[in-house]
């Protein structure tokens, strides 16, 4: 099961709470222009893996960092996670692994694009 948020615009998605096995695989939209990103909120205890599948890059930046906040949780049994078809761009390989936590900073020397 594919959850499809990519379309082209950011927006906040506010659950109670979440459970996901790893089963579903989730699109999101980032936009490196105004630094936002689609954001998944829980209120309550939520457990699982969000497995990001598409990240639809929108924009450009001229800036070294730009931070994202996908996921934003009460709960430490909620993780984020890059699905296998998550490529990452040169000069960021040796800073990341199959989880990305919510304080990961991914820099370049000449901006991301």
């Amino acid at each position: 099961m594919t959850v499809d948020l990519a379309n082209n615009e950011t927006r906040d998605y506010n659950f109670v709470s979440l459970t996901d096995n790893g089963g579903t695989k989730y699109n999101i939209d980032v936009d490196l222009s105004t630094g936002l990103s689609d954001k998944i909120t829980t209120e309550k205890t939520s457990s699982g893996t969000i497995l990001l599948n598409i990240i639809n890059v929108m924009g450009s930046t001229t800036q070294d960092e730009v931070t994202f906040q996908i996921l934003d949780t009460q709960s430490d049994s909620l993780k984020l996670a890059l699905g296998d078809n998550i490529h990452t761009v040169q000069g960021i390989n040796d800073i990341v692994t199959d989880e990305v936590f919510n304080d990961d900073i991914f820099t370049t020397f000449e901006g991301i694009r």
